[in-house]
């Protein structure tokens, strides 16, 4: 017969594994507040729950860094764009806090954004140039010039996408061409798309829409979605922060890199389940030596 302790160990092997079972995965979100100051903020993503409201959780202040953008290289190594001094910033996940990583050998534009796509190389938008980074020395290699400033880009399966103004597109980078993919009028009350990227199986973005004419209506809660195709998955609530100059960079790290984006929920109805079974099989085993 099985010896008390050794059930106790089965049992409690079989609670870890249904704890560790149900995880969340994790969005990295930038906020830009003031000149030089920026927060980091992780939001959990409840997968099982779209639209179900997330309320962001501060990690910590970057520091004196005018980071607007950020992304996550390939190694999960998360990465700012400091528009106001030129240069590439690491972040770490932990502590919310920046340090520099390398100089970039243009002036970058306030509407830049950087992503990475799956073969590790580093591309940016500085208006309507596109441009191909070195991570080691900072410097840029022009691609094109595209037909119109793009605010964010991303790198999906190998084609790059862009946030405009009015719309979301596809680019094509020899070319410098622009396809259409979504519009709206920004004129007649309507929405705009920030935060756009990769994890590699699905495009993120993250939405802000008004009701009235030029974004002056009333704001609707910026809302988490994945494009291609379209779909909300939760209302993020940041109260009284719905201006469309008030930009968001988002990071949602793939199921790969467990070490930042996963994290372990408990799973009460289990956990008690086990614990109840624990003590039924602990009370069965001391009846049945006696």
């Amino acid at each position: 017969m099985l010896s008390f302790f050794r059930v106790a160990t089965l049992i409690l092997f079989m609670c870890c594994c249904t704890v560790a079972a149900a995880q969340e995965r994790i969005a990295y979100v930038l906020r830009y507040n003031t000149p030089f100051y920026a927060e980091l903020a992780a939001v959990q993503i409840p997968m099982e729950l779209p639209t179900f409201p997330i309320d962001p959780v501060t990690i910590g202040p970057l520091g004196n860094y005018c980071v607007f953008e950020m992304t996550l290289s390939p190694s999960g190594t998360l990465i700012g764009l400091d528009s106001d001094e030129d240069q590439l910033v690491y972040i770490d996940v932990a502590t919310g806090a920046a340090s520099p990583l390398v100089d970039l050998d243009i002036d970058v534009d306030y509407d830049a954004s950087i992503a990475f796509d799956s073969a590790g190389r580093l591309w940016m938008n500085s208006s309507r140039w596109l441009y191909r980074v070195d991570l080691q020395t900072g410097a840029t290699t022009l691609v094109t010039e595209m037909e119109d400033p793009v605010y964010q880009i991303a790198v999906h399966n190998s084609v790059i996408y862009a946030s405009i103004f009015e719309g979301f597109v596809e680019v094509h980078p020899e070319t410098g061409a622009l396809t259409v993919l979504m519009s709206w009028s920004w004129n007649e009350g309507g929405c705009s798309l920030d935060g756009l990227y990769s994890d590699g199986s699905d495009l993120w973005g993250i939405r802000s829409c008004y009701s009235g004419a030029g974004g002056g209506g009333d704001p609707i809660p910026r809302e988490l979605v994945t494009l291609l195709p379209f779909e909300t998955l939760a209302h993020i609530n940041y109260s009284g922060i719905y201006s469309h100059d008030d930009p968001f960079s988002l990071v949602v790290p793939s199921g790969g890199q467990m070490q930042i984006t996963d994290i372990p929920v408990l799973n009460l109805p289990g956990t008690i389940f086990f614990a109840v079974l624990l003590v039924a099989v602990g009370i069965f085993v001391i009846r049945s030596r006696t």
